[in-house]
């Protein structure tokens, strides 16, 4: 197992910022690979390969470095390998990023207008992992502890019940299709503590 829900959640956000950034017309592809195996001790609050890492972190690095395309750099290995990113020429880049306010409305205006963020929750190994669908709600979840990070894509409700949607990186066959629909009452998973916004060059 290789814990790298924050090399997918960072690359995803920066393929959605890029596509949205094209006009809809350019979908392409960045490494999570590359970001498990290059951006060790990269800031203040190192990554670990496939023992974890930082959102911060990795956006600092991807707007340090750069971010190879799958394509060049090459498939996902589930496992630490050797960086060779450096020498490649053709890199996607982040411009900027910034954390998002704790406000759910701030949150819902900035998805709209920028497309989807970064965030970093708290789950309940009890609970998250066994997921099927619904609307996800664990009240022993620790809010200022996060443990996973997803891509937070849209919101809605549900006979009268207001959640959250998030893209997992477990893969399709988890939950609703990859995603989930986390309840915002009480913010119990700490969605709106760790949020992050970015701008492709």
């Amino acid at each position: 197992m290789c814990g790298s829900c924050y090399a997918f959640t960072a690359a995803a956000a920066v393929e959605s910022a890029m596509f949205i950034n094209s006009s809809f017309i350019n979908m392409v592809e960045v490494s999570e690979q590359a970001i498990i195996d290059c951006s060790w001790r990269f800031g203040k609050n190192s990554n670990n390969g496939c023992d974890g890492g930082n959102l911060v972190t990795t956006l600092s690095w991807i707007k340090s470095k750069g971010i190879p395309y799958k394509y060049q750099y090459g498939r996902y290995l589930a496992m630490e390998g050797l960086c060779h990113a450096y020498n490649l020429t053709k890199l996607a880049h982040v411009k900027d990023y910034c954390k998002v306010q704790n406000n759910t409305n701030t949150i819902k205006k900035i998805l709209r207008k920028r497309g989807p963020l970064l965030v970093a929750i708290s789950t309940s190994p009890k609970t998250f992992a066994f997921y099927s669908r619904g609307i996800y709600y664990d009240k022993n979840c620790n809010t200022t502890v996060p443990n996973h990070a997803m891509l937070l894509v849209g919101y809605g409700q549900r006979k009268g019940r207001s959640y959250w949607i998030l893209k997992n990186s477990y893969g399709k066959h988890w939950g609703e299709k990859g995603y989930i629909k986390m309840a915002m009452i009480n913010d119990k998973s700490g969605v709106l503590n760790y949020v992050y916004s970015l701008k492709v060059a």
